[in-house]
């Protein structure tokens, strides 16, 4: 176990700068594929005459002909862009072994090739593994364009009220780590052979008989020996960045650790994707598989390539973290709003006249446009559904900048809830929103007050780390 972690290490960073240009193209390819997917949603949604989906019209979603079709068009472009990065991740380790190049064009070709083999079982099963892998994201090799995607909080709060609902919530999570760990080896069979998804999914299964504790205990050891080091180097770039400027008052020292702070996490994240992958080909009892050179063109020296998509690499992130930066104001105007009261200051609600009933709010605000009104969206995609009301409570999960450009566009208010962590209180004490409804605001204001008086670099650190 350990030998195959450190050798995994150790391969990772002899070809680190080969590997951090091909996280450019990857980058392009999951910004080309979201913004593909969300066009093609709105366009959907435009076809079945829908504001947005919710929790009222999605049965309707799912049984018109036309959104129907358009799904499955939908499901089609998910898998041809989750190929590409499949592709690309396991022939480029490929790649790095044998010192040879990865053809993009060749890439892109198979990538298309695949989707031939997607009948409509499949189709079914590769949503199905997308779902089982979005359900414990950040425990097991996921694509990046799901990353974003994940189980909105008020439900599993929901859940957890009771000792029964914990127990069900963990009995959940075991299962799918459990079914995750029997899929695990899908993405790289997917890589390494020519053959149809059910098929990988079978292979996986039938590795994965025996052994599987060993795998998990293999590949947490390697993540956690990762984070590890990345923490390490980013609290010392903390300590030498306090040594040069003690009291953090120079602007320009704070833009570099920020920048610093965002490009080891982006490094890291590279080498968590590529070590995980690694390992599990490496542990592959496959040999000569159809296919396994069929993206490696002759040997070549790819160095001049390679400065050049890591200037390009570092310029993008340089560009991107400069923005961020100037966007990172704290935002003093924010209302804190207590979701359930507080009671240590008599308080039982302080919540404005909301409702998840649109109509109601509709008629109350045609009846008596003087008070206050706005909508609940538990969960949203797409527009909102009224223009009536003067403002939104939207749930953390379908928050999105989109919506946040759009609500300002109208004048209107926007609101999320409900913000009780501390990633993401910090995260909204950054975002242009009206108002954090909170079970506890006495953190939300220590936070915002920390965020204003603390200058220093190991505060940055911690914020940033989450």
């Amino acid at each position: 176990m350990w030998k195959q972690v450190f050798g995994t290490l150790t391969f990772c960073n002899r070809h680190k700068f080969l590997f951090l240009s091909i996280a450019i193209f990857l980058q392009i390819a999951t910004f080309v594929g979201k913004e593909l997917l969300q066009t093609l949603f709105r366009l959907t949604l435009v076809l079945v005459d829908l504001p947005n989906v919710d929790q009222y019209n999605i049965r309707y979603f799912f049984t018109s002909p036309r959104s129907l079709f358009m799904a499955l068009l939908f499901a089609f472009l998910l898998a041809f862009f989750f190929y590409v990065e499949v592709f690309t991740l396991v022939q480029v380790i490929l790649a790095a072994k044998e010192g040879a190049r990865t053809s993009y064009r060749k890439i892109l070709r198979t990538s298309l090739s695949r989707l031939r083999d997607f009948s409509y079982g499949n189709v079914l099963l590769f949503l199905l593994y997308i779902l089982c892998t979005v359900s414990v994201a950040g425990f097991i090799l996921s694509s990046s364009l799901t990353d974003s995607f994940r189980i909105p909080n008020f439900i599993t709060e929901e859940v957890g009220k009771t000792v029964g609902g914990h127990i069900v919530l963990f009995l959940l999570f075991l299962f799918f780590m459990y079914l995750n760990m029997r899929l695990v080896y899908t993405v790289p069979l997917m890589g390494l052979k020519a053959q149809k998804f059910n098929k990988s999914v079978r292979e996986s299964f039938a590795y994965t008989k025996k052994g599987e504790i060993r795998l998990f205990l293999t590949l947490f050891l390697y993540e956690f020996l990762l984070s590890l080091l990345a923490a390490l180097l980013l609290y010392l770039a903390a300590f030498l960045f306090t040594r040069l400027d003690p009291e953090g008052k120079l602007g320009i020292f704070h833009f570099l650790f920020f920048l610093l702070f965002r490009f080891t996490r982006f490094f890291f994240a590279i080498l968590s994707k590529i070590g995980f992958l690694s390992l599990l080909v490496n542990t592959l009892p496959v040999e000569g598989s159809e296919g396994e050179n069929a993206f490696l063109a002759e040997e070549q020296k790819y160095s001049k390539a390679t400065i050049f998509l890591l200037l390009a690499l570092f310029v993008f992130h340089s560009t991107v973290a400069l923005m961020d930066y100037m966007g990172r104001e704290v935002n003093t105007d924010a209302k804190i709003i207590a979701h359930r009261g507080l009671v240590s200051a008599g308080v039982e609600k302080t919540n404005p006249l909301m409702s998840l009933d649109i109509s109601l709010m509709e008629g109350i605000e045609e009846t008596a446009p003087e008070w206050k009104t706005g909508v609940v969206i538990p969960v949203q995609f797409g527009d909102f559904a009224t223009k009536l009301v003067d403002f939104y409570a939207i749930e953390d999960s379908s928050y999105n900048g989109y919506l946040m450009g759009e609500v300002q566009d109208m004048g209107k208010e926007f609101y999320v809830w409900t913000i009780n962590e501390e990633d993401k209180i910090l995260k909204y004490l950054q975002r242009p929103v009206d108002g954090i409804i909170t079970d506890d605001p006495g953190e939300v204001l220590r936070l915002r007050k920390d965020m204003l008086e603390d200058r220093s670099y190991y505060g940055m650190y911690e914020r940033m780390a989450g």
